[in-house]
């Protein structure tokens, strides 16, 4: 049977804390991307949620590293979060692949700056540099959070995540979106129902948890 109640001891606490901070951040980050940041395409990636994620694994790398030992509560929640980003994503993908591809008409690809890329086209390298970031942001955290997804179940005990995970969206949602309209911060032009969205990663979020903590 699967236990509900959190164990109180330290690293639970820690994780906590870590949680909080975390979302302290949301509000800061969001002033000072649109202080300093105009282009409204470059302020839309930097807001995604997937960069939220990836911040809390280097947050997660700086605390290890500090105090010498891993928090299990942490870790665990950054995997769950790491294997749902990935499966939404790509299922997203699969349904429109704007969502990787994108046509961004003022956004010239980074690799132009190279002489020897002068012979291929914009378009050609921007979804060279999509499936690099495709896999730095994505699949990369994954992999490195493979045994935590691995050993989920025990690591730490058969604690639930996805109460924590859906609460760290939705107040990304409110503090970044400042709203539910997911599609807006992604592509604005996807044709698609955002209640649907949600209740499609309520959904995920809660299967997901369910299936790796029975395995």
């Amino acid at each position: 049977m699967i236990n509900h109640l959190v164990i109180a001891d330290d690293n639970y606490y820690i994780f906590e804390l870590f949680i909080f901070l975390s979302l302290l951040l949301m509000p800061i980050s969001k002033k000072l991307t649109n202080l300093y940041i105009s282009n409204l395409v470059v302020k839309r990636k930097l807001n995604q949620y997937t960069n939220w994620n990836i911040l809390l694994i280097f947050l997660n790398y700086i605390y290890i590293n500090l105090s010498g030992v891993e928090n299990p509560y942490i870790s665990k929640f950054i995997a769950h979060n790491s294997l749902l980003i990935n499966i939404l994503f790509h299922g997203f993908m699969l349904y429109d692949s704007r969502i990787l591809f994108e046509k961004i008409d003022d956004t010239k690809p980074f690799s132009r700056y190279l002489s020897i890329f002068n012979k291929i086209s914009d378009r050609s390298l921007l979804n060279y540099e999509y499936i690099i970031c495709d896999i730095i942001l994505h699949i990369l955290p994954v992999y490195y959070y493979y045994d935590n997804i691995v050993n989920y179940r025990i690591y730490p005990y058969d604690i639930n995540m996805y109460p924590y995970t859906l609460f760290f969206k939705f107040m990304w949602a409110l503090n970044i979106i400042e709203g539910f309209n997911v599609s807006s911060i992604y592509v604005p032009s996807l044709d698609i129902c955002n209640i649907k969205i949600i209740n499609l990663i309520v959904i995920m979020d809660y299967t997901l948890d369910k299936t790796l903590i029975s395995l």
